[in-house]
């Protein structure tokens, strides 16, 4: 057997466990509510110990679809999420996979908007408008997603119109 101390946890988020049979580990640290981590693994050996951290991140999420505007789906397109006022909360992206299906996660509470190739401020410098959830291209018409602590907005689902349409 082998491992470091006894299964407990401190108050300051340490977590120590029994001796271990020799082998990889599987560790997850998403135990508390609202709060989200990648889990992680490790290799315990003989007489070792084995020292593992994680950082913890708000687990609010917006998700949905990217359809184009043929009605199929939009695959690997950047979905950004943007905060609508500035402060602690930061511009942040995923891409859509083969079915137009995203996912952002991670984001702390507050307003945001949702679209394809917008960015943070007013507009794009080069000219071009992207699109705002649920589908236009004008900021001011865009609906805001408000997201509470560890909340999780799905179906959100984005229509990008044609090249002609405003």
């Amino acid at each position: 057997r082998t491992g470091c101390a006894n299964e407990r946890p401190s108050n300051d988020g340490h977590y120590e466990f029994e001796p271990l049979p020799q082998g990889q580990y599987q560790v997850s640290a998403n135990t508390a509510e609202g709060l989200w981590t990648e889990d992680g693994s490790t290799d315990v050996s003989p007489r070792s110990c084995s020292l593992m951290s994680f950082s913890l991140e708000p687990d609010g999420s917006i998700s949905g679809r990217v359809m184009a505007a043929d009605g199929k789906p939009a695959k690997y397109v950047q979905v950004a999420v943007v905060p609508v006022s500035v402060g602690n909360l930061q511009f942040t992206s995923a891409f859509s996979d083969e079915l137009g299906r995203f996912e952002v996660k991670a984001l702390h509470p507050g307003r945001y908007l949702v679209g394809v190739g917008i960015q943070p401020g007013a507009g794009n410098k080069n000219g071009q408008s992207g699109v705002y959830y649920p589908g236009v291209r004008d900021r001011n018409l865009a609906v805001i997603v408000d997201l509470g602590r560890a909340e999780k907005h799905a179906n959100l689902d984005l229509q990008l119109p044609t090249s002609t349409e405003r």
